[in-house]
């Protein structure tokens, strides 16, 4: 690996039981990947992260409620929809605009579908089975944004928090 790559998220902790599904069925929990909501990823390498002009972005941007309201599925993975998600959209419009070289997924995909995943990989199937039968009942989960964070590659190809940008002047 050349250079380890950033992604800017909100984390989503208030749920211990969504917590416990990712931990069977989300191979990225392994790789010390929190549950969140992506804002943009890949964003620029480590080094090359703009902290400041990040925290000035953010510090503009009120931070909000939202519900992680129903399970969806896209054809590799299993996630949670954040409602509303305009929040997390504007979000992700925000920091485009700020850093325009780092579009959401690399510019792979046309629309951005904030969400959160808590599985991936083969058995994807059996997983949205899981999860509308385990987590479904519980369903919404209140949540709160105050903040975005970074996280950071690492060389082993795990993930460490990096800096966190205030939503507001929360």
């Amino acid at each position: 690996m050349t250079e380890c790559r950033t992604a800017l998220v909100v984390v989503v902790d208030e749920e211990p039981l969504v917590e416990d599904f990712r931990q069977r069925f989300d191979p990225a929990v392994g790789r010390r990947i929190p549950a969140h909501v992506t804002v943009v990823f890949p964003f620029a390498g480590p080094d090359a992260v703009d902290v400041a002009a990040a925290r000035r972005l953010y510090a503009a941007a009120s931070p909000f409620r939202f519900e992680l309201a129903r399970v969806e599925r896209f054809p590799e993975h299993v996630w949670l929809a954040p409602e509303p998600s305009d929040p997390f959209v504007d979000l992700t419009s925000r920091t485009v605009a700020r850093f325009p070289d780092f579009p959401p997924y690399g510019g792979v995909f046309d629309e951005v579908v904030p969400h959160l995943t808590i599985a991936s990989g083969e058995a994807v199937e059996a997983a949205e089975a899981a999860a509308r039968s385990e987590l479904g009942p519980h369903l919404p989960i209140a949540a709160r944004a105050t903040e975005v964070t970074l996280l950071e590659e690492q060389r082993d190809l795990t993930w460490a928090t990096g800096a966190a940008f205030p939503l507001g002047d929360a």
